[in-house]
């Protein structure tokens, strides 16, 4: 069941998840060094 497609798959919105995070991260840092 561990195909390959399937783990490009889940790594492609892993990395896009972890994107969102660190652009609210960063985000939140912003607000609170205002």
């Amino acid at each position: 069941m561990n195909s390959p497609i399937v783990s490009m798959y889940v790594i492609f919105i892993y990395d896009e998840f972890n994107r969102d995070i660190k652009d609210s991260l960063e985000r939140a840092i912003v607000k609170i060094d205002e």
